[in-house]
């Protein structure tokens, strides 16, 4: 059976095939949907995909497209947050967005051979404060909670509760508090 792209449903030939990753998942494209999508974001990769009928596992990628828009509109409302002058509270303004600074504090020539530093500078049209964040900085992805077991004590084999081998016994063992 031949494969069909996956966003197009055009029937490919074995020289004709291009894979795309969309949501962890490889996704056989024609040349022109391959084209298309390479230089798109992942979201709007996940989107032309499910316009279509022939995805592979539809709803691994649809659940990725929803966690991955879950995490955008997160990421916007913190950076929202975070784009508020600590000094008066007005909006402050992108003014350079991945400027390199270099280890002296310098940028630009100066900095060329020396370690540098990407930044987003922002400053407040009300009263001036300049702010330097990490560039293309992401909100760290909160874990979910894990569900908590409680440890299974390993049985002692039977030399070591009776006293051990050749008699000895067994020792002590000694935690500090916050191990216990």
């Amino acid at each position: 059976m031949a494969e069909l792209c996956s966003f197009c449903g055009k029937k490919l030939t074995l020289f004709d095939i291009d894979t795309l990753t969309c949501g962890d998942v490889s996704q056989p494209a024609c040349a022109d949907c391959a084209e298309k999508y390479v230089r798109v974001s992942q979201i709007e990769r996940c989107r032309g995909l499910l316009n279509g009928e022939w995805a592979r596992e539809p709803e691994r990628v649809r659940t990725f497209l929803e966690r991955a828009e879950k995490r955008k509109r997160e990421l916007e409302e913190w950076r929202e947050k975070a784009s508020l002058c600590p000094a008066c509270g007005a909006k402050m303004e992108l003014k350079l967005k991945d400027f390199s600074i270099g280890a002296d504090g310098h940028g630009g020539l100066s900095s060329l051979f020396l370690e540098q530093y990407d930044v987003d500078l922002y400053a407040c049209p009300n009263c001036g404060k300049v702010e330097l964040y990490t560039a293309g900085f992401q909100k760290p992805e909160e874990k979910p909670a894990e569900e908590t077991t409680e440890p299974v004590e390993k049985p002692e084999p039977a030399e070591l509760r009776s006293g051990g081998f050749l008699g000895l016994g067994r020792r002590k063992e000694t935690r500090p508090p916050w191990e216990k």
